[in-house]
């Protein structure tokens, strides 16, 4: 089947799994989804966050409490101190609990709560489902959330436990360096959310596709309705991500995607394994504005000691700030230039040893040095506290600059992006346009007539 819209699931407490799903008619159905209809004053129009697709609404809960989850996972939510929610969760809980025909992509900022966005409804939606049947389903996931690191599920999964504390959700979790019995123990114990690296997740789903080894730690796929991928922009090249994916892809019912920032590229590669055309929620455009130059290449090393010395006397003193160029060869130029001005730097790139390179984050970090000359190794999810201004000194392709304003952005910090942008650009100019429309934020004049620079008369025909 494909949608859990018309499907629920039939628990008899007396059957053992696996359990199946039974259609609807279409006056039960109505009389169900009435039922499960939020109230309109629960609702409002999304506010704090950007949501396209699906099918065009723009909706969130008004409040955590018009959620209406179950009371105990109330009271854990205020043990861990979320009384209140933020936007990004307000919409996603608005999405998954009643637009759960289509799937999802959130891009949000660190800090804003992307992991009670998704654990908060899945836990619910897991709760509703089970509520005539407390016992739990031995190796029949209902939920199985991927992550990429040890770290990050153990993270995950201690949150997915108190969320759920006495609520008849179990979850269990695998990672590369766990111990196979304990994996297995847990597994067997109850997995309604399984939480785990596809290096581990891969061979018990594989050995549950095996009829004679769910008692083995074989995962099977009998009550599996939903895939949820966090950290989306960590798994470009990882086969055992690609393969994980292509198994779940047609026993799974929803996939949701989370992560801090997706390039378009990955984003479209999410979407071929999805059955709708999903939503997607972004929340960058809170803290993060945008200042724009029209630079030509020869006079960017002034424009940047006049940013820079304007900034200084502005503030009172030089606030932190990481400048990005494309080669070692330019950040250690601009190192030099800033030095002769008294404007002190550090240099960051990847051909430095590892030890050199944390030292120097370190030294950023600590205050001590305030502007932090980099190429691209800082673009991804090296974040910094307190982080003013990101210079994009050389204008990279839009994958990275992309990459650069929201990866090193930290939620609650309100940011500012200066960019040097080339002159007679007229593509590059076409697909900033592109991610600027898509963030919300106002397109430059210059950027429109440089795009415009390279369309023929009939495009200009067409856009009058």
């Amino acid at each position: 089947m494909e949608g859990l819209g018309n499907t629920v699931f039939n628990i008899d407490p007396a059957l053992s799994p696996p359990r199946t799903f039974v259609a609807l008619d279409d006056a039960d159905k109505e009389t169900t989804e009435a039922k499960k209809a939020p109230k309109p004053l629960d609702l409002v129009e999304a506010t704090g966050v950007d949501v396209r697709g699906g099918d065009g609404s723009k909706r969130m809960f008004r409040s955590l409490a018009a959620a209406e989850f179950p009371e105990m996972m109330m009271e854990n939510l205020r043990e861990i101190d979320i009384s209140t929610a933020t936007p990004v969760q307000l919409a996603s809980f608005y999405q998954m609990k009643f637009r759960y025909e289509y799937d999802l992509i959130v891009q949000s900022e660190t800090g804003s709560g992307k992991t009670v966005a998704y654990l908060a409804p899945l836990a619910s939606l897991i709760h509703n489902l089970r509520i005539c049947s407390t016992k739990p389903a031995p190796f029949r996931p209902f939920a199985i959330i991927v992550l990429p690191t040890r770290e990050t599920v153990l993270e995950v999964a201690a949150e997915a436990r108190q969320l759920t504390k006495s609520v008849s959700v179990s979850v269990a979790m695998t990672y590369g360096q766990m111990d196979a019995r304990q994996t297995i123990r847990d597994i067997k114990f109850g997995c309604d959310i399984l939480i785990g690296t596809p290096d581990r997740l891969l061979p018990h789903i594989r050995s549950g596709m095996m009829e004679s080894n769910a008692g083995l730690g074989g995962v099977k796929l009998d009550n599996f309705c939903w895939l949820v991928v966090d950290e989306a922009d960590s798994y470009e090249g990882n086969s055992d991500f690609t393969e994980l994916m292509s198994i779940l892809r047609p026993f799974m019912k929803r996939l949701y995607v989370f992560g801090t920032s997706l390039s378009r590229k990955i984003v479209d590669g999410f979407k071929t394994y999805m059955k709708s055309t999903p939503f997607e929620i972004s929340d960058y455009q809170k803290t993060i504005d945008f200042e724009w130059r029209e630079v030509a290449t020869e006079e960017k090393r002034i424009q940047l000691l006049r940013d820079l010395e304007f900034l200084k006397d502005f503030h009172g003193k030089m606030p932190k700030t990481v400048v990005f160029a494309d080669k070692k060869e330019s950040c250690e130029a601009i190192c030099s230039l800033l030095a002769v001005h008294d404007i002190h730097s550090l240099v960051l790139t990847s051909v430095e040893p590892e030890e050199k390179r944390e030292e120097t984050l370190s030294t950023f970090a600590s205050g001590k040095y305030k502007v932090l000359v980099c190429t691209n190794i800082v673009a991804r999810g090296i974040r910094f506290r307190h982080l003013r201004y990101i210079i994009n000194y050389d204008f990279p392709d839009i994958d990275t600059f992309a990459y650069r304003i929201m990866n090193t952005n930290r939620a609650g910090h309100r940011e500012r992006a200066i960019t040097y942008f080339p002159r007679d650009e007229s593509d590059l100019a076409k697909k900033t346009i592109e991610v600027l429309n898509l963030l919300g934020k106002r397109v430059p004049h210059f950027l429109h007539r440089c795009a415009a620079m390279g369309l023929t008369s009939v495009d200009l025909i067409s856009l009058d």
